[in-house]
């Protein structure tokens, strides 16, 4: 019986080990650069916050809220992936995701996150090889040299800071912890048994 016990208590705790955490997360955002709408030269600047979770695919995560300023106007919503920037601007439309490790450098693809603001202004921020852009209503013009930061809210640890960015943490699911204690939980109460005179 205590063979068996220590056994599956020794396949729980290799079965945790071998499970990549889950991500899911509150990470503050910021950014800013010069660009141009038309021909008026144009300052952008916003910070928020996001919760991304896991898709299910290995390092890929969707952006599932966003709330924060964008130019001094609040962030409305998240747009669903797909709707911006449209098709015929020549732009890849938004998918939301982030992505952990870093892909290709950065924190997002070229497809980017996008939001609305109270003002019905369309934003989409992307990253391209070496650095972010963002682009926005009505002509989809923008700046190709955004100074973006993300960081992660529960830790602090800094994602991306523009361009590239350093390591974040996964913060592992209450399952796994879970899984964890009853794991050693149960070794322990084996021990104590063992050596109980």
């Amino acid at each position: 019986m205590k063979r068996c016990l220590l056994s599956l208590c020794g396949m729980s705790v290799a079965a945790l080990l071998l499970c990549p955490a889950a991500f899911a997360d509150t990470f503050n955002f910021t950014y800013s650069g010069m660009g141009t709408i038309g021909s008026t030269p144009t300052n952008f600047t916003g910070s928020g916050t996001f919760t991304a979770t896991s898709t299910g695919t290995t390092g890929e995560y969707l952006i599932n809220s966003v709330s924060g300023t964008a130019n001094g106007v609040a962030i409305a919503g998240l747009l669903a992936p797909g709707i911006y920037p449209s098709a015929s601007s020549g732009n890849p439309p938004n998918d939301n995701f982030i992505f952990f490790p870093l892909a290709s450098g950065g924190a997002l693809d070229l497809n980017g996150f996008s939001f609305d603001t109270a003002d019905g202004t369309d934003y989409n921020i992307y990253y391209f090889d070496p650095g972010y852009g963002l682009v926005t209503d009505p002509n989809f013009d923008g700046t190709d040299s955004l100074t973006f930061t993300l960081t992660d809210d529960t830790t602090g640890t800094t994602v991306v800071g523009a361009p590239g960015g350093s390591t974040a943490a996964a913060t592992p699911e209450p399952g796994s912890l879970a899984l964890l204690a009853t794991g050693v939980f149960g070794i322990a109460g084996v021990v104590r048994r063992r050596f109980t005179f």
